[in-house]
């Protein structure tokens, strides 16, 4: 009797570990918990593409806005990658930073950008 009483309050003990630690490391990134929160905040900003001397995108903590098509999508972080799901399909690239500069690899090629300054 006293050793079932013992195991079940190590397995109440255990589970409620697992939730703290869950909840702590899912509580501190914006988007998703698989994520480093310095990644998803050095995302937050405007952004401009290689080709274009205008802001292409700012990415905000809930959204991403483009100015050329006045338009505000929602996005999601997963692991090492970005879902943007846009009015008529879903764009889906890994992210990565070369020191400032934003890399974002598609299926169809692969995207730089630059922190916009006025």
């Amino acid at each position: 009797m006293v050793l079932a009483m013992l195991r079940n309050k190590t397995k109440n003990l255990i589970l409620l570990v697992i939730t703290i630690l869950t909840h702590y490391n899912c509580s501190n990134t914006p988007k998703h918990c698989d994520i480093d929160n310095l990644t998803a905040n050095k995302l937050l900003g405007i952004w401009t593409h290689d080709t274009n001397e205008n802001a292409t995108f700012e990415i905000r903590k809930d959204s991403i806005y483009y100015p050329d098509h006045n338009g505000t999508y929602k996005y999601n972080l997963v692991d090492d990658s970005i879902k943007i799901k846009f009015d008529d399909f879903v764009s889906v690239g890994k992210i990565h930073f070369v020191g400032d500069t934003l890399v974002i690899q598609h299926t169809t090629g692969t995207d730089t950008f630059w922190h916009f300054k006025n």
